[in-house]
């Protein structure tokens, strides 16, 4: 479990969920803790790349498919939060290795 105080002042695991809520914002609050800065650019990485595929499958207009995506990020999402506050990180595969190198 994740036990630092963070300069936004937000404590450990409470910090990641904030960090995956706001993730955008999260980054121009904290500037010390790396982890937090991961979560919330994994975040953000995360719903950029939902908001692209999105584009992508209404330019193809397959708005089934689009939903069936939404959902499936929506429960990756739910299961990031989760692990982030019990401790755990799970880097995605192409946008976690992105969010490491910019914490």
């Amino acid at each position: 479990m994740v036990n630092t105080t963070s300069s936004s002042g937000s404590k450990g695991n409470v910090g990641v969920i904030i960090a995956y809520l706001i993730g955008p914002i999260y980054l121009l609050i904290e500037k010390n803790d790396k982890t937090l800065r991961f979560h919330a650019l994994q975040a953000t990485f995360l719903f950029l790349t939902l908001i692209v595929i999105n584009v992508i499958i209404s330019t193809l207009r397959l708005w089934a498919i689009s939903s069936l995506v939404s959902l499936g990020v929506t429960i990756l999402w739910i299961v990031l939060v989760v692990k982030g506050y019990q401790g755990e990180k799970i880097v995605l595969p192409i946008i976690g290795p992105m969010a490491e190198k910019y914490a």
